[in-house]
C-alpha cells in the first residue's frame, strides 16, 4: 500500500508538472506571437520597412558628406568618406554600397518655379563625379515631391456626397 501511495503521489506530481508546463508554453507562445513577432505578410512588410529605412539613412548620409565637401566626389570617394564617418562617429566598421542610394538622390528632381529648370538633390557631373545641390534647393525639391506625392481632387461627383 505504501508503494501504491508513493506511485499515486508521483503520478499526481507528474501530471501537475505537465499541466503547468503546458500553461507556461501557451503563455510564451501567446506573448511571442501576438506581441513581438509577426506572420506571413507582416514579416515581409517589416523587412521591407527596415530596408527602406536603411536606404533613407544612406541617402541622408551621402547628401551630408557631399554637402560638407563642397566639391564633386567620385563614388569611391563618397563610399570611403561614408565608411570613415561611420567609423569615427559610431565606432562601427562598415562597407556601405552607395550605388542605389546615390541613384535615388539623383532621381529626386523638381523644376524651379522662376527659371523652370529641372534640378536634383545630387547632380551627376561629367564622368563619375557627383555634387550636392545647396540646402535650400534640396529642401525645395523634397517639399515639392512631398506636396505632390498624391494627386487627388477635393471635388466629389454630384451623386456621391461626403458626409
Amino acid at each position: 500500500s505504501a508503494c501504491i501511495a508513493l506511485g499515486g503521489f508521483a503520478v499526481r506530481q507528474y501530471i501537475k508538472y505537465k499541466s503547468k508546463r503546458l500553461v507556461f508554453l501557451k503563455k510564451v507562445t501567446d506573448v511571442l506571437f501576438f506581441k513581438s513577432l509577426d506572420v506571413c505578410q507582416g514579416v515581409l512588410h517589416s523587412v521591407i520597412d527596415a530596408a527602406e529605412e536603411e536606404q533613407s539613412k544612406e541617402m541622408l548620409l551621402i547628401y551630408f558628406i557631399l554637402l560638407q565637401e563642397k566639391r564633386p566626389l567620385t563614388q569611391e570617394q563618397i563610399r570611403d568618406k561614408v565608411n570613415q564617418w561611420t567609423k569615427e562617429q559610431l565606432g562601427a566598421e562598415t562597407n556601405v554600397q552607395i550605388h542605389h542610394s546615390l541613384e535615388q538622390l539623383i532621381n529626386l528632381k523638381a523644376t524651379n518655379d522662376s527659371t523652370n529648370e529641372l534640378s536634383s538633390v545630387v547632380k551627376h557631373i561629367e564622368g563619375d563625379l557627383f555634387k550636392a545641390s545647396d540646402l535650400s534647393t534640396a529642401k525645395r525639391i523634397v517639399d515639392y515631391i512631398w506636396d505632390n506625392i498624391f494627386q487627388y481632387s477635393n471635388e466629389y461627383p454630384a451623386e456621391s456626397k461626403a458626409v
